[in-house]
């Protein structure tokens, strides 16, 4: 029952660089993930802050499989506002920043009041070990076997409801994929002087999204850096954002697709789709193997 979900990225100085000639702070290699949940219809709420939450943690890399257990830590307690704005200003203590284990799941529970009673866990992980995606899945299936500490764990832990993506094997149709995708670029590239050369023949403007309109650009020594732009929307507009999505990419010109990434923890691998159908249904095969 996830309410939000915020990330951010933990920052501390490079230690061979002076905090004084430092203009950005670098980022470090931990992840930290909070989420928030509502505990105001939970009956067993009050109980399970005192719960072991770390034979929890236990039983879900034990069930899933996703981590060796030595490798995950967590703990449960009591916060005086448990909303996730307020837990993202606790301060990391020594329990949160040990490098002992490298995944660590902080229920922090707030439970002052039955009508507005929360759960924030903050989710820390060391991406050099584990990604985001599978922390935040062991995570939940920790919270599940904190809420129902008593059962059996196969009873307990829905691994089924996070279905694994397909191995990445060699076959002609990845190699076909790989060939027409380098093709298409090398052509590209090939084709840009006469293209620029037509469009100044003809005093058409240049496209954007092509590499004479990107080389044309960055010559003119006077760009403007990128803006980034960041969308939120309610869970059941996902397809609506991704209609926009698509229909912005077809108006600046961006005719190749959408590239993706498979989650293959903590390895990705990557591929390209032409449209939205195939990128719902993993139509296209991943270009490598997970790397």
């Amino acid at each position: 029952r996830p309410l939000r979900v915020y990330s951010k990225v933990v920052v501390a100085p490079h230690p061979l660089v002076p905090i004084r000639a430092m203009p950005v702070p670098v980022a470090c290699s931990t992840l930290c993930l909070l989420l928030e949940f509502d505990l105001s219809t939970v009956p067993c709420r009050d109980a399970m802050p005192a719960r072991d939450h770390g034979a929890a943690a236990t039983m879900a890399c034990a069930v899933t499989g996703l981590l060796a257990h030595e490798q995950v830590a967590a703990r449960g307690r009591l916060v005086a506002e448990g909303a996730l704005r307020d837990v993202q200003q606790e301060p990391f203590d020594d329990w949160t920043l040990s490098e002992d284990r490298p995944v660590k799941f902080d229920f922090c529970y707030e439970l002052s009041a039955a009508a507005s009673a929360k759960l924030c866990i903050r989710v820390l992980t060391d991406l050099r070990v584990c990604d985001g995606v599978t922390a935040v899945r062991l995570a939940l299936h920790a919270l599940e076997a904190v809420e129902r500490q008593d059962e059996e764990a196969s009873a307990i832990i829905s691994v089924a409801s996070f279905p694994q993506n397909p191995p990445v094997t060699d076959s002609c149709r990845r190699f076909g994929c790989i060939a027409w995708l380098v093709f298409s670029i090398v052509l590209d590239v090939i084709l840009a002087p006469y293209r620029f050369l037509w469009r100044a023949l003809t005093c058409q403007a240049l496209e954007a999204n092509t590499p004479e309109g990107w080389l044309w650009y960055h010559c003119a020594r006077s760009y403007q850096p990128a803006e980034i732009a960041l969308f939120a929307t309610r869970a059941d507009m996902y397809k609506d954002w991704q209609l926009n999505v698509d229909e912005w990419r077809k108006e600046v010109g961006l005719s190749r697709g959408f590239f993706y990434l498979l989650n293959y923890s903590p390895q990705i691998s990557p591929g390209v789709v032409a449209d939205l159908t195939q990128l719902n249904s993993a139509g296209g095969p991943p270009l490598d193997a997970p790397g």
